[in-house]
C-alpha cells in the first residue's frame, strides 16, 4: 500500500529498516507510535473542547477508539462526549 504523503523511496527505506529490526524492537516502536497517536487524539479533543476535564478528554478519546455503539455498551453511565 502506497501512502500519498510518503515518497516511494522513503517508504522503501523505512520498510528495509523495519525488516532489519528485531521483533521486540518493532513491537516497541509500534507501541510508541500507538501512544503518540493516542496523545495527539487527546490533545486535539482538549483543544476543541477546553471545557472538558482531563477525564472527559480521556472518555471522548475512548469513544473515538471504540466507536459510539460499543462505547455505549461498555460505558452505559457515561455521556456521549463529542471528540
Amino acid at each position: 500500500m502506497t501512502r500519498g504523503d510518503t515518497a516511494g523511496e522513503a517508504r522503501q527505506t523505512y520498510i528495509a529498516i523495519l525488516r532489519r529490526m528485531r521483533a521486540e524492537a518493532r513491537l516497541a516502536q509500534a507501541l510508541d507510535l500507538t501512544d503518540l497517536a493516542r496523545e495527539l487524539l487527546e490533545l486535539g479533543i482538549a483543544i476543541r473542547h477546553p471545557e472538558y476535564s482531563p477525564s472527559e478528554v480521556c472518555h471522548a478519546a475512548v469513544r473515538v477508539s471504540l466507536g459510539k455503539a460499543l462505547f455505549s455498551q461498555a460505558y452505559p453511565g457515561l455521556p456521549q462526549l463529542l471528540p
